[in-house]
């Protein structure tokens, strides 16, 4: 019984082993073929925005869409 766990546990070791691996270089692959491009965030669009969360906690739906469009 002994050597079925020890075998058992190796086995589990080398499959998390493993799945480490196919993790790491998966999160590579994403990294590389998926970059991150910044882009400067306009500062009329976050006032446009903000306007418009104050128009709809302010419960000015028409006047908040017309901001939006």
């Amino acid at each position: 019984m002994a050597e079925y766990e020890q075998a058992a546990y190796i086995s589990l070791t080398k499959m998390n082993q493993e799945h480490q691996k196919d993790l790491f270089s998966l999160r590579q692959k994403i990294i590389r073929d998926f970059p991150i491009v910044g882009k400067p965030i306009n500062k009329k669009i976050i006032n446009f925005k903000n306007k418009e969360k104050a128009l709809t906690q302010n419960k000015q739906y028409d006047a908040a869409e017309r901001l939006r469009k």
